[in-house]
Order: C-alpha cells, then structure tokens, then sequence
C-alpha cells in the first residue's frame, strides 16, 4: 500500500517508487512532491512503518525526455558514480546517495539520497547579515575541496575536465551573448561600464585556458560545484554540525578557489563585501589545514580575483539565456562593477 500525501501520482512515475528505494511492495509510503516541472521531478518519501526511513527522490515523470532537466539530472548521476568510485561509503559534506540508475538509452534517471531535513535547514533559516554565518558553508566547501585534491588520475581528468577547445567555444558564446546585452541596452547601461565589460573579454579567456591548463596538469585540481550560492546548502541545525553542499548539477573539476565566486563575489552585500579577503583567507586556511600542496595565500587571492573579472559578465548572461529585465540584473551589474574596482581587479594584469 502507498499513500500519497500530496502532488504527483504513482502512475507518472517512469520507475515504480518501491523499485528505486529498494523496499518491499508491501512497505506502505508517504510520498511529498518537492517540486514538479514539465518534466523534473522531486519527491520527498517516508516508510510509515518507520518514519527515520526517509528519502529525497529526483527522477523524471514517465516518458523521460530531453532538454536541461534530463541532462542536468543525468550529470547530477554521474557526479555521485564519480563519488563512488573516489572515496566508496563516504559523503564529505554532501547527502548520502542510497540508490541511483540511469536507463539503457540514457532517457531517464533517478537519485535516491538522504533526506537531512531533522537535522539541516534551508538558507532562509540563516541570519547571512552576520559574518559568522558566511563562514560556514565556506568550511564545507573548504572540506569538500580539500577531499579531492589530489585525488583525481589523469584519466578522471581526461574524462571530466574542459579541454581548450571547449574554453574557446565559451568565448566565442561569451561575446555574442555580450554583443546581444549591448546592442539591446545601449541606452540603459553607462559607456564606460560597457567598455569595461567589452575590455574584460580577453582577460577571462586567458584565465580560463590558465585554468585548462593548471586542471589538466593536475595542479590543485579538484570537483567543482560551479553553482556554489548559499541556497545551495543545507546548513547544522546544531552548532557542532557542518553545513552539507546539494544539487550537483553542474559540477566538473577545477580549482577550488573558483567555487567562491558564486557563493562571495555574486550574494554579498553592500558592506559585507569589504570583508571579502577575510572570508577567502578564511576559507584558504581551511582547506590549506594538513593539505601538502604548493599554493600560496597570494595565489589564493589573485584566483579569487579573477572569478571578480568573469562575475561582470552574470548580468548578460541573466539576460541572454533566461530573459532577465534590467530590475531583476541592474542591481546585480552595479554591485560587480564596484566589487571589481574596490579589489583591484583593473590592476591585474595578462
């Protein structure tokens, strides 16, 4: 018996529920829709004969598709098949995945993972105007950055990791999403600022073969979430416990000082921003602590820097790819142009 508590029915599923939780038919369920798009979809379920029996299910509605939600979940997949293999039975501040599959002709998929609801809460729950706070999905991050360092062979490398060829393409992306945003907001965005973007371009290309290179050297080469915003967290209920990084989607390797350009450069706030070299330095000692590599305090920063320079460019994408308006990336445009002047991006130099 199943019983559904709330939105999708048993029938939409492509995978029978009991299947992808590995339990008896018999196991009665309540089953909680998290989220339900065109085609994704998350379930939150619990064992009514055992309520700390509780899962978190993403998977697509029957049918399977195409598109973002299948690729990103079956990336999501194979982020935690990667995991697997690296570091077997253990979860450094990520859910526990119980059971995953992706179907013969890759149209579908599903993830079962812990549900941490008793013992983590959103970001919303999280007072973020005090800078402790900030501190702590830094350390995970930190941890989780500092468990792969190293870790990776050159084949998970090879097999995982943008090639050049692949940074060009992003350019050449890059420039006509900027060409796009200019053309259509000449008289809405200042000259200078559209210079000022227009100039970064050659910067952010060689940063990011820099970075092809450093990655496919294996220097300081680890998993990336690449979408590290605090919503992306789930954070300690109690205060000896340490935050735990979800929604994998858009993972890949690189270094890991990256990540911060999501989760600092892009969410801080006013004056919270002037504290930014003090949480980088405190997130650089935190994954520097009993890790022998060769990375400086400087070399930390500088990285940190030049996520800064592509941070100018979050507005065009908000614009180009989902149809944002000037109310929704104007604030977002302004805040990093004065967060590259105020850390001195337009000193570094090629």
């Amino acid at each position: 018996m199943t019983t559904k508590a709330t939105g999708v029915g048993m029938d939409q599923l492509e995978y029978p529920l009991h299947q992808m939780l590995d339990l008896p038919q018999s196991t009665a369920l309540q089953v909680e829709t998290v989220s339900s798009g065109t085609t994704a979809l998350t379930l939150r379920v619990t064992a009514l004969s055992d309520p700390s029996r509780r899962y978190f299910v993403k998977t697509l509605k029957a049918g399977g598709g195409t598109g973002p939600h299948l690729r990103l979940g079956l990336h999501e997949v194979r982020f935690y098949a990667l995991i697997e293999t690296l570091s077997p039975g253990a979860y450094p501040n990520i859910p526990k995945c119980t059971q995953r599959d992706i179907s013969a002709d890759e149209g579908n998929y599903y993830l079962v993972l812990e549900d941490l609801a008793d013992s983590h809460q959103g970001y919303d729950s999280v007072d973020f105007s005090q800078l402790e706070s900030w501190k702590i999905p830094l350390a995970a991050l930190a941890d989780f950055h500092k468990t792969y360092t190293n870790r990776l062979t050159a084949e998970h490398i090879q097999a995982h990791a943008d090639a050049p060829g692949e940074v060009e393409n992003y350019i050449h992306k890059l420039e006509a999403a900027f060409q796009k945003f200019k053309t259509d907001h000449h008289d809405l965005v200042a000259e200078p600022v559209l210079t000022l973007l227009a100039r970064s371009i050659p910067f952010i290309r060689a940063f990011e073969l820099e970075k092809a290179h450093r990655v496919h050297t294996n220097q300081l080469t680890t998993i990336l979430h690449r979408d590290a915003h605090v919503k992306n967290f789930l954070y300690p209920r109690a205060a000896d416990d340490h935050a735990v990084i979800v929604d994998w989607q858009f993972w890949g390797l690189g270094i890991g000082t990256f990540d911060l350009r999501h989760l600092l450069g892009s969410a801080l706030k006013g004056g919270m921003r002037a504290h930014q070299e003090e949480l980088v330095r405190y997130y650089y000692d935190h994954y520097r602590d009993g890790l022998d590599v060769d990375y400086a305090w400087s070399d930390c920063w500088l990285d940190y820097r030049k996520g800064i320079i592509d941070n100018l460019f979050m507005p065009v994408w908000q614009y180009t790819g989902f149809g944002w308006d000037i109310n929704h990336w104007g604030k977002t445009l302004e805040a990093a142009v004065e967060n590259y002047y105020a850390l001195g991006c337009d000193q570094i130099v090629l």
